[in-house]
C-alpha cells in the first residue's frame, strides 16, 4: 500500500509540471517565437570597410537594413558572405530584413599596387614614364617628386631618369638597384624607387633669361635628337662642355628688337649681326679661372 501511494504521488507531481509548462505558452498553448531585437555585425576582409543603414546596435524583427561595401584605394569588392540569400554577389549594396542575429562579411581583393617615384634632388633631375611605342621620353609624362603610379599587380612600368643640364644620372635606389637610366619595374607590391643624380664634372651650367619674357627666343641647335631646343621663358637652364664652344641663336618675336646681352658677357662673343650665332668660348675667364656657372640675359625692346 505504501508503494502505491508513492507512485500515485509521483504521477500527480508530473501532471502538475505538465500543466505549468502548458501555462507558460501563448493562449493557444504554443511555445513563443523569438521576436528580437537582433544584432547585426558587419565586417570586412581585405582592404575595405562596411557601412550599415540604419547604423545601430539592435534591430527589430522584420526591419529593413542596407549594407554597403566600400573598397580602399587599390582594392576592389569581391563578394558578400555570412547571411542567407546573398551568400555570394558582386553588388556592393545589399538589402535584407532582420529575422535573427547576423554577421555579414564583405570580401575585398587587391588589384593595384603603388609605385612611388622620387629623386634625390628636384634641382638635379626628373623621372618620366617611358613611351615604349614612340621610343622617346621627351614627350612622355613627367612624374612629380613623390608621385605615385597605380599599376595592376604583376605588371611592369617603364620609367626613365632625366638629368637636368649640368648633372648626370648615377643609379636607382630603394626597391630597385640599377645603373641603367631606363628600367622596367615589375610591380608586385607597393614600392618606392629613387633616381639619384650628381653634378657632371664635364659640364658647366648656363642660366639663360629672356627679358622681358616672350619678347624673343634663343635656340640651342642640335640637341641629343638632332632638333633645336627653343628657350623663350623667363629663365632656362642649359649646359655647355668644359672648355668647349656653345652656339646659340637669337630670334625676335614680332614687335620686338634685340638690344644686347647682359650678365657674364666676358664669356661670349657675338656673331656678325644680331641674328647670327652667339658663341661661349668656354667657362674659363680672362684670368684663367674656371667657372661652373654662367648667367646670361638676352634683352629686347619694344619697337
Amino acid at each position: 500500500m505504501r508503494c502505491k501511494k508513492l507512485l500515485l504521488g509521483c504521477a500527480g507531481l508530473l501532471a502538475s509540471v505538465a500543466f505549468l509548462c502548458i501555462g507558460c505558452g501563448d493562449k493557444g498553448g504554443n511555445v513563443p517565437i523569438d521576436e528580437g531585437p537582433y544584432e547585426l555585425v558587419a565586417t570586412a576582409m581585405g582592404g575595405g570597410s562596411v557601412s550599415k543603414n540604419p547604423d545601430k546596435p539592435l534591430y527589430e524583427a522584420g526591419e529593413q537594413v542596407t549594407v554597403m561595401a566600400i573598397a580602399d584605394d587599390c582594392y576592389a569588392f569581391d563578394r558578400w558572405s555570412g547571411f542567407d540569400g546573398i551568400v555570394s554577389t558582386s553588388d556592393t549594396v545589399a538589402q535584407f530584413s532582420m529575422n535573427k542575429n547576423m554577421t555579414v562579411v564583405a570580401h575585398f581583393v587587391r588589384q593595384l599596387a603603388k609605385l612611388q617615384v622620387d629623386v634625390n634632388s628636384i634641382y638635379w633631375g626628373t623621372v618620366a614614364e617611358y613611351d615604349e611605342y614612340d621610343n622617346h621620353y621627351y614627350n612622355s609624362e613627367l612624374l612629380p617628386t613623390g608621385g605615385e603610379l597605380k599599376i595592376p599587380i604583376g605588371t611592369s612600368k617603364s620609367v626613365v631618369a632625366i638629368p637636368n643640364p649640368g648633372y648626370e644620372f648615377i643609379r636607382w635606389s630603394g626597391a630597385l638597384n640599377s645603373t641603367t637610366r631606363r628600367v622596367n619595374v615589375i610591380v608586385d607590391d607597393d614600392m618606392t624607387i629613387t633616381a639619384n643624380f650628381q653634378r657632371d664634372a664635364t659640364k658647366y651650367i648656363i642660366s639663360l633669361a629672356i627679358n622681358p619674357p616672350g619678347a624673343g627666343r634663343v635656340s640651342d641647335p642640335g640637341d641629343v635628337y638632332g632638333e633645336d631646343t627653343i628657350y623663350s621663358s623667363a629663365t632656362s637652364i642649359l649646359a655647355g662642355n668644359y672648355n668647349g664652344n656653345k652656339q646659340l641663336y637669337i630670334a625676335e618675336n614680332p614687335g620686338w628688337t634685340f638690344v644686347e646681352w647682359s650678365g657674364d658677357v666676358e664669356f661670349i662673343r657675338l656673331g656678325t649681326n644680331k641674328y647670327s650665332d652667339m658663341i661661349i668660348f668656354n667657362n674659363i675667364d680672362g684670368d684663367g679661372v674656371t667657372h661652373d656657372f654662367i648667367s646670361l640675359v638676352a634683352n629686347f625692346r619694344k619697337e
